[in-house]
Formats: structure tokens, sequence, C-alpha cells
């Protein structure tokens, strides 16, 4: 059965490595981890996305941590936004950590039993693209009290 999955899970890999070339992301390949790294200037700040391949539990994760922090009393407000913008959005999650306040955006895909096309990959690549950058400065705006969480409430 672990051969199975293993056989599963590299292909999800190849087909996610096809996608990624055919879409001309300078990209760097961690085949031992199966894992992705890239990143793409999105309209003010820049979005880097992590997609790894989790044999174990026949998952793909597309992970995007924000290039700056929730800190100090500003932490309650971002992760008020953070709960508004979660509700508005229809696939993913933001999350904060309260530990170290990284804030990431992340989607999950299952492919147990499943064959995932281009076609998905591509998709969820550029939900996660297009919805980090949608809100990435809004949450940083948060963070430097130049927009109130009550701000993106009312949007």
């Amino acid at each position: 059965m672990a051969e199975e999955v293993s056989k599963q899970a590299l292909a999800v890999f190849s087909t996610i490595s096809k996608v990624l070339e055919k879409e001309e992301f300078n990209f760097q390949k961690d085949e031992e981890k199966l894992e992705f790294r890239f990143g793409a200037r999105g309209n003010d700040l820049p979005v880097d996305i992590i997609i790894t391949v989790i044999p174990g539990r026949d998952l793909i994760t597309f992970l995007s941590f924000l290039p700056f922090k929730g800190v100090g009393e500003k932490m309650t407000d971002i992760a008020m936004a953070i709960c508004e913008i979660n509700f508005k959005i229809t696939a993913g999650c933001f999350s904060m950590s309260l530990k170290n306040g990284a804030i990431a955006f992340q989607i999950s895909q299952s492919f147990k039993g499943s064959l995932i096309s281009e076609e998905l990959i591509k998709d969820i690549l550029y939900t996660t693209f297009f919805t980090v950058d949608e809100y990435n400065d809004k949450l940083f705006d948060v963070s430097r009290g130049k927009l109130a969480a009550s701000d993106i409430l009312a949007e």
C-alpha cells in the first residue's frame, strides 16, 4: 500500500512541476521533500508560495507566508480582520501564529484515490496567488495601524 501512495505522490509532484514549467514560474524544486518554492510580484507586496506534497496523508498544501508579522496590540486587530476575510473567501484560509505573529494563507487538497489534473493545480495555484494579493496589503495596513479591522468588516 505504501508503494501505491508513493507512486501517486510522485505522479502529483510531477503534475505540479509540469504546471509550474508551463506557466513559466522560476521555481526551486526539492525532490526529497516533495516541495516547490517560488515567488511572484503582486500588485503591491511580493507573494511567495510553497507547494508541498505530503505522501503519508495524500495531501497537497499551497502555503504563502505574508512578508510581515503581527506584533503587539495589533495582533488582535489582525486576528479580527483575518476572521472577516476568511468568512468572505470561498477557498483556503488565512491564519496567524499567536506565538510569533507569522501570517499565512493556505489551501490543502487531498489526492487520496484521485487523479490530480494540471487544470486543478493551476486553479489552486492562481486562487492562492490572487487571494493573497487581494488581502496582503489590507492586513499589512491593519498591522501598521493605517486600517482598522472594522474597515475590512465594512467592505
